[in-house]
């Protein structure tokens, strides 16, 4: 088996282990046909954000990552940075605690 073939498995795995804890699981997993796209894409096809809207909400706020992954309920360093760079998806809870902290450091200014 070829590596191309090896990261488009893991990526379709990885992703269907991501679908199963959205509420929308069967409808991203039958979207997730398409084989021909990069390896990089695969991961932010599904995604309740983009991984630029996620990175520009923690640069707007003046956090590190390590800052702005407590705040969205203590996720780790590594895990915001592979966030922020397309290699994991972006899940609507994640999504919508980054839009609610944006909103949050608004009001207080």
């Amino acid at each position: 088996m070829s590596a191309q073939n090896l990261r488009l498995i893991k990526c379709l795995l990885t992703e269907i282990l991501c679908a199963i804890s959205t509420d929308n699981a069967v409808e991203e997993i039958d979207q997730s046909q398409d084989l021909g796209r990069p390896f990089e894409q695969d991961m932010t096809k599904f995604s309740a954000m983009t991984p630029q809207q996620f990175k520009s909400i923690r640069l707007k706020l003046g956090l590190s990552q390590e800052e702005y992954g407590y705040k969205l309920g203590r996720i780790s360093v590594r895990h915001i940075g592979r966030l922020e760079n397309g290699h994991r998806r972006i899940t609507e809870r994640i999504a919508e605690e980054a839009r609610q902290l944006e909103q949050s450091y608004k009001k207080a200014s």
